[in-house]
């Protein structure tokens, strides 16, 4: 009877540990679904971009985590969209966080990665509106670090209204995705 008793409870905590485990898997699996959106924006902040595709990054200088290995992932995508189409259609666009920072400092920082990078230093009001509809986060640690996501944003321009069209939760996913879901955009 014990060893009865011992087996319906190793069952139970065997499948109570795998329940646990299947949920938390979801946090590895997730960053590497690519999430659509379409949803537009609704400020026209963007008014020094040219093309009608745009590969977009909130970041800050002097940043030492996050933005290095993906404003590189982005400068040498965009490299490789150049050397393979005469067109002038995608802008890589970085976005400073760090509201303390001037402006050249922040133009000086994304143009290390590409020279072609266009910076925007946004007002206060500015950053709070588009980190709010794009869902980026940042926050100052006690170590007084800023801490922020890594997303990439993939942005048409339709009509002069920019579309979220993908989301990139980080530059690997970026890596394996971009080339083909911007053939699928050009191609609608």
């Amino acid at each position: 009877m014990e060893f009865i008793d011992n087996m319906q409870k190793f069952v139970k905590n065997s499948f109570g540990i795998s329940l646990i485990l299947l949920s938390l898997s979801w946090l590895f699996i997730l960053p590497f679904i690519p999430l659509n959106s379409d949803k537009s924006l609704s400020e026209n902040f963007f008014t020094q971009n040219r093309g009608q595709y745009m590969l977009l990054f909130f970041g800050f200088p002097g940043c030492h985590t996050i933005c290095p290995p993906t404003l590189k992932k982005m400068g040498e995508l965009y490299q490789v969209y150049q050397q393979n189409t005469t067109d002038n259609l995608l802008d890589i666009t970085f976005i400073n966080l760090l509201l303390t920072v001037d402006k050249q400092t922040a133009i000086d920082y994304a143009k290390q990665f590409e020279q072609h990078f266009i910076t925007y230093q946004p007002t206060e009001a500015q950053l709070a509106e588009l980190t709010r509809q794009l869902g980026v986060y940042s926050y100052q640690t006690q170590a007084q670090t800023l801490e922020h996501s890594g997303y990439i944003y993939l942005l048409e321009n339709v009509e002069n209204q920019w579309i979220i069209r993908h989301i990139y939760p980080n530059n690997q996913r970026l890596n394996a995705r971009f080339f083909d879901d911007l053939g699928r955009i050009i191609k609608k």
